[in-house]
C-alpha cells in the first residue's frame, strides 16, 4: 500500500469504531465542508483541506519523503521524537527495512488539531445520558483551556527532524482510541463484570493489560472498592485528552455508577469521589497498545511489515496465539 493508502486506511478504522457512529462522524465532515464553503476566497487557502474526508484533526502525515512509494516496513511506537527517529535512521543504517515511521500520539499539526478533537467528548457525554446543551458547556471551556495550554509548544520540531532524515512519518491517534473503547464496550457487554473486582479481572484476561501487569503497571481502582457493583459502566479513552472534571456530577446524574480510563487527574478522582463515581485507571500505555494493535493487525493483513518500539505492546490477533509476536521481553524472562 502506499502511504495516502495506508493513512486511509487507519482513519476509516478510526471511523468503523467510532463510538458517536457513523452519523456522528459525517456531521463533523459536514460541518467542515460548511465552514469551508462559508469562507471567502482569500482565506480558503489557509483552510485544511484534509478535514473534508478526515474527522480527526489529530491524525495526520507530519513528514513525507515520497508518497507514492509502498509502505511495506513500517516502524511503529506509542511516542515518536527525535531520538526515535535517529534510532530509525541506525537500524535503516545496519540493515533493517523502514519505509515509514508511524507514531500514536500526535505532532505537528495533530498536535495543533488536538483541542478540536475534544468536540467528540460531548457527543461521547451525551450517549452516555447527560443532556447535549450541557454536554457542550461542560465540554467547551476544557477545550479553550488545551489550545491555550498547547498554543505555545514547538510542534514541528520532530516533523523537522523526520524531513531533515528523509523519514516519512505520521500519527494515528483518535483512530486507534477508538478502537479501544469499541474493544472494551463489546467485551464489557459480553461479560457483564458485577462488581469492581469482577471488572479487573476481565480486564486482565486481554493480552495487553496482562501484559502490562507483568510488567508492573497492573490496572487499579483509583475510586471506589472491589466489592462496590458496577452499576452502568462508561469507558472513557477517545476525544483527544482528559475530559473536564465538571463531567462526574452529570455522569452521576446521567445513573453512571462506574468509568474506566486510561489515565486520569487526582483532582478528577476526588470529583469522581464527591459524587460516588466508581474509577477504574487500566493504563496509558496498555490501552493505547490495544487501539493500536486492532489497527496494525490490518495493516498486517495488506502485507505490511512491523518493526515495533517506544512503549508499543504489540499484541498480535491475526495469528492463534496473540503473544506469539510479542516484541518485548517479560520480565520474568531476565530471572535466571
Amino acid at each position: 500500500m502506499n502511504l495516502e493508502s495506508l493513512f486511509k486506511l487507519g482513519v476509516a478504522i478510526g471511523i468503523e469504531n467510532d463510538p458517536r457512529g457513523k452519523e456522528g462522524v459525517q456531521r463533523d465532515l459536514d460541518l467542515s465542508k460548511k465552514a469551508y464553503e462559508s469562507l471567502k476566497d482569500t482565506e480558503k487557502e489557509y483552510f485544511d483541506p484534509v478535514s473534508l474526508w478526515n474527522p480527526y484533526p489529530d491524525s495526520r502525515l507530519q513528514s513525507v519523503k515520497n508518497p507514492d512509494a509502498d509502505i511495506r516496513e513500517l516502524m511503529v511506537g506509542i511516542d515518536i521524537g527525535t531520538a526515535e527517529l535517529l534510532l530509525a535512521d541506525r537500524l535503516i543504517e545496519k540493515g533493517t527495512k523502514i519505509d515509514a515511521v508511524l507514531s500514536h500520539h500526535p505532532g505537528g499539526m495533530g498536535t495543533v488539531g488536538l483541542p478540536k478533537v475534544m468536540s467528540m467528548q460531548a457527543d461521547i457525554l451525551a450517549l452516555s445520558g447527560v443532556p447535549i446543551n450541557v454536554a457542550e458547556d461542560i465540554v467547551s471551556p476544557r477545550q479553550k483551556e488545551v489550545d491555550q495550554a498547547i498554543f505555545a509548544a514547538n510542534h514541528y520540531a520532530t516533523a523537522d527532524s523526520a524531513k531533515l532524515l528523509g523519514i516519512t512519518l505520521f500519527s494515528l491517534h483518535t483512530p486507534a482510541d477508538n478502537c479501544v473503547v469499541t474493544f472494551l464496550d463489546r467485551t464489557f457487554r459480553e461479560k457483564n463484570p458485577d462488581t469492581i473486582e469482577d471488572l479487573l479481572k476481565v480486564v486482565s484476561e486481554i493480552p495487553e493489560y496482562d501484559v502490562a501487569k507483568r510488567r508492573g503497571l497492573p490496572s487499579k481502582i483509583e475510586a471506589g472498592s472491589p466489592s462496590k457493583r458496577c452499576g452502568k459502566i462508561v469507558i472513557d479513552m477517545t476525544g483527544g485528552t482528559t475530559g473536564s472534571k465538571d463531567q462526574y456530577e452529570a455522569l452521576a446524574d446521567a445513573g453512571v455508577g462506574t468509568m474506566v480510563m486510561m489515565h486520569i487527574p487526582k483532582d478528577h478522582v476526588e470529583m469522581a469521589q464527591k459524587f460516588h463515581l466508581n474509577i477504574v485507571n487500566v493504563g496509558h500505555m496498555a490501552s493505547d497498545s490495544l487501539g493500536m494493535n486492532i489497527i496494525l493487525d490490518r495493516f498486517e493483513q495488506n502485507g505490511v511489515k512491523l518493526t515495533i518500539m517506544s512503549g508499543l505492546i504489540r499484541i498480535n490477533r491475526n495469528s492463534g496465539d496473540p503473544y506469539a509476536n510479542l516484541r518485548c521481553p517479560m520480565p520474568s524472562s531476565y530471572i535466571k
